[in-house]
């Protein structure tokens, strides 16, 4: 009976092992999908610091960017609808980060509509504020003579347009430009088109 007793014993730590190995390797494969890198992954660089996506919510797109969008990111409409526009930097190259205040501005561009949103890069969920404002868009944006517009991002409420980043010291974000349904003159310049620039102010 021993033997018997002995091969029990080492299947059921064989089934441990594998057990633990599968729960371990789902973890990481799961923190992997959620890196709000990763998404970037799928992103093409610019002459800016802007990276853009026309390719996301492709029918063709890899599986796995298709899971990284589905579960790290809010970027799930068809490509057909939107271009994606993401930067997790200043005009300057640096880090976009709760601690400092920055003027960004631009003009209109031509589609049927787009937005400006931002996103805390930790959790990819919006920024909790007084306001509830996560993002501006081009109708609501007031415009200047020459078609130009600007807005404040900052922790601390502003006059408006104020875009309200995290009230932690130095916590990171990230800013998602949407064009909805854009021409076909714009979709055939992308990435050549004229974008936002994000100033800095100050820092605390």
């Amino acid at each position: 009976m021993k033997p018997y007793k002995t091969g029990l014993a080492t299947l059921g730590g064989v089934v441990v092992v594998i057990l633990v190995a599968s729960i371990l390797s789902f973890r990481l494969t799961m923190v992997w999908l959620q890196d709000s890198d990763g998404i970037f992954d799928e992103f093409y660089t610019t002459q800016t610091q802007w990276r853009y996506s026309d390719e996301v919510g492709a029918l063709d797109a890899a599986p796995v960017a298709r899971a990284r969008v589905a579960i790290g990111g809010p970027l799930g409409l068809s490509s057909k609808e939107v271009i994606y526009f993401i930067t997790t930097e200043d005009t300057d190259g640096e880090r976009l980060v709760s601690g400092c205040d920055y003027q960004m501005s631009g003009r209109d561009i031509d589609s049927r509509w787009w937005s400006i949103t931002l996103y805390d890069s930790t959790t990819s969920n919006y920024v909790p504020n007084i306001d509830n404002r996560s993002s501006w868009h081009s109708e609501a944006l007031p415009f200047n003579r020459s078609n130009e517009w600007s807005l404040i991002i900052s922790p601390d409420q502003k006059p408006s347009p104020w875009l309200p980043s995290q009230t932690g010291a130095s916590t990171p974000f990230d800013l998602v430009l949407r064009l909805y349904n854009p021409s076909a003159q714009t979709r055939a310049d992308v990435p050549d088109i004229t974008l936002p620039i994000i100033e800095k102010i100050s820092c605390r």
